[in-house]
């Protein structure tokens, strides 16, 4: 029998949220990067946004160590995205629990509703580029975790 050792998890985090990240304050920024070094350790709360592929559904991490601190949005990686898991996005508490209201409500299950978002998003994503200077589409900055990645 052949014991292989654990691999580190490889975590991706989007430039933009670099960006938001090192807008917070410090010990908000510590929670998040905090967050962010368990995601493949604690499993975040699946989350419905209609912009996320059915393959690679998104996940909401809280952070615990701050109510204030923005929610972290992830998902697993894509085979050709060299990753473990890629950070999208942070979401203030507030639109977390508006998010979570919209699920509970059944309105994202409304498919024009969804389209609508869809086209939002993709619009607020373009202007977030354009406005971030350094920034490219999909840009990500890797982060590596010394936790084995579980089911390795």
């Amino acid at each position: 029998m052949t014991v292989s050792e654990p691999r580190e998890r490889v975590i991706l985090v989007a430039e933009a949220v670099e960006h938001q990240i090192e807008q917070l304050d410090v010990k908000q920024a510590a929670a998040v990067n905090d967050a962010i070094d368990c995601i493949g350790i604690t499993r975040g709360r699946p989350i419905d946004l209609p912009n996320s592929d059915p393959a690679y559904p998104y996940f909401a991490l809280p952070v615990r160590r701050s109510a204030q601190a923005p929610v972290v949005i992830y998902r697993h990686a894509r085979p050709d995205e060299d990753a473990d898991f890629i950070v999208l996005s942070l979401m203030s508490p507030e639109q977390y629990r508006q998010q979570i209201a919209d699920e509970r409500s059944g309105m994202l299950r409304d498919p024009v509703i969804r389209e609508e978002i869809r086209v939002a998003a993709g619009t607020a994503a373009a202007v977030a580029v354009q406005a971030i200077p350094g920034t490219v589409a999909g840009g990500a900055a890797p982060t590596t975790s010394g936790d084995p990645v579980p089911g390795d």
